[in-house]
């Protein structure tokens, strides 16, 4: 996993502070290279995730998050809960659960008390993956 790390810690050029008046240069290479390091990390968990049968980290979110309600109450969430607890917009988490849906790691239902609403939980097969994970 090394391979994925970046040759250096990117540095701004020596006059930045001239050339960018107010500019900080130690801020500026700072965020650079946290925004760096995020990309990075997210790559790898990508690559993580994928090989082990989930599509994304947007998925790996949206299955942990209904882990987690499961553990707590054994049920599934409303779309818009997984939305907020998982920091995904709603029309991302369509996406998202679209995907999940078709590989058989979670399903849809009709919420019991209003069918024009749904709500989400894992299968078995999703609970069993996000075992092994």
């Amino acid at each position: 996993m090394m391979s994925h790390m970046p040759d250096s810690v990117y540095r701004v050029a020596e006059d930045f502070e001239r050339e960018f008046e107010g500019g900080e240069a130690i801020a500026t290479e700072l965020l650079i290279n946290a925004v760096r390091l995020g990309d990075l990390l997210m790559n790898l968990i990508d690559s993580f995730v994928r090989t082990r049968g989930l599509p994304s980290a947007s998925s790996l979110q949206v299955m942990e998050v209904l882990r987690g309600e499961f553990k707590v109450s054994g049920q599934g969430l409303s779309p818009s809960v997984i939305a907020a607890r998982s920091l995904i917009s709603r029309p991302a988490l369509t996406g998202v659960m679209d995907t999940l849906e078709r590989r058989g790691l979670l399903r849809r239902k009709p919420e019991p008390t209003d069918r024009r609403r749904h709500y989400v939980e894992m299968t078995e097969a999703g609970r069993a993956l996000m075992d092994e994970l």
